[in-house]
């Protein structure tokens, strides 16, 4: 009678939740790509001559190689950087990219921006404290190389569409130049 609880009255049941399932790769694609973005105005814009942007709330699986699945190497870009914390065995959330030029950079950020690799918080692509290839490879260091034995975890770095040795990249570098006699 009027929601009382009298005598032989039951309780409501209570949703059960469901057990989480597993989903396919596919499919995490396609929700991807169906979820709806942050507005363009949201979107930082990138300062006149930026190259290099930081890319911050990647998921902490992915990993370099499941980056470059996702931002295929077509000569747009000659330098990622996944930062890797070597203490806690995981990526740091966020990544450095270096674009052959503004333009490139720029469309990048227009094309990825707000997009949603996870399920809770969207990319967020910013300007870079270290801007350059050269700079981003001195950054890396002899150091570093010593450090990093595993080459999955160095930066990658491309000539067009070639993948190149890091290591060597970075050792060339650090070689001083030959002066003509």
């Amino acid at each position: 009678r009027g929601g009382q609880g009298g005598p032989g009255a039951q309780a409501p049941p209570v949703p059960r939740r469901m057990p989480p399932t597993e989903v396919p790769e596919a499919a995490a694609a396609a929700w991807r790509e169906a979820t709806p973005r942050l507005p363009t105005r949201t979107c930082p814009g990138l300062p006149l001559g930026t190259t290099t942007v930081i890319v911050r709330n990647i998921p902490a699986r992915y990993t370099q190689d499941r980056l470059l699945h996702e931002w295929v190497p077509d000569g747009s870009f000659n330098f990622l950087s996944l930062p890797f914390s070597l203490s806690e065995g995981h990526p740091l959330g966020y990544a450095f990219v270096n674009f052959v030029s503004h333009e490139a950079a720029l469309n990048f950020q227009a094309r990825w921006h707000g997009h949603f690799f996870g399920r809770k918080r969207p990319l967020h692509i910013t300007c870079a404290p270290v801007q350059g290839y050269h700079a981003n490879l001195r950054k890396v260091g002899k150091r570093v190389l010593e450090i990093i034995t595993n080459a999955g975890l160095l930066p990658a770095t491309f000539r067009g569409t070639t993948r190149l040795n890091t290591r060597e990249e970075v050792l060339a570098l650090a070689r001083p130049a030959r002066t003509a006699a």
